[in-house]
This record gives structure tokens, C-alpha cells and sequence, in this order.
């Protein structure tokens, strides 16, 4: 008799405990957005500085000509393919 009301009153905590946590209030920010944090005041100048600078386009006679292009594209392949000679993935 003994082992059974033992195991009938930890049913007991055990259901009054699961009735407790479905009545539990939600965290009062769930529902709020998140609050930016405050940024370093350095690197929100920085940030300005960079919104506000524009960058002037190159000079023509600065620009790569498509076969520049090409051929740098070429080069590159290559020097890959020295590089990682062997390697399948």
C-alpha cells in the first residue's frame, strides 16, 4: 500500500508541475523586436564617411582591355590548375 501511494503523489507533483508551466506568462520582450545595440561612435563616423564618399570611376587609359581581360582570366585558370594538380573533389 505504501509503494503505490508513493507512486500516486509523485503523479500528483508531477501533473500539478506540467500544469504550472502551461500557465506560465510568456518573457515580457518575446514580443517586443530586438533593440539595436548603441554602435562605437568610431565607426559610425566611418560608416558616414564611407555612405557620403563617392568613388570616381577609372580613367580610361587605367581600364583593362577586353583581351587584358582574357588573358588575366587565362593566367589564372592556369596557375589553379598548377596549384591544385591532382586534387579532385
Amino acid at each position: 500500500m505504501g509503494r503505490a501511494a508513493a507512486v500516486v503523489t509523485v503523479f500528483a507533483v508531477l501533473l500539478t508541475l506540467a500544469g504550472a508551466s502551461a500557465l506560465a506568462q510568456p518573457y515580457p520582450g518575446k514580443d517586443q523586436p530586438p533593440r539595436e545595440r548603441p554602435m562605437n561612435p568610431a565607426k559610425q563616423e566611418d560608416l558616414e564617411r564611407m555612405r557620403g564618399a563617392q568613388v570616381p570611376a577609372r580613367p580610361v587609359q587605367e581600364r583593362m582591355s577586353p583581351e587584358d581581360r582574357r588573358q588575366l582570366r587565362r593566367d589564372i585558370d592556369q596557375h589553379g590548375r598548377e596549384l591544385y594538380r591532382g586534387r579532385n573533389h
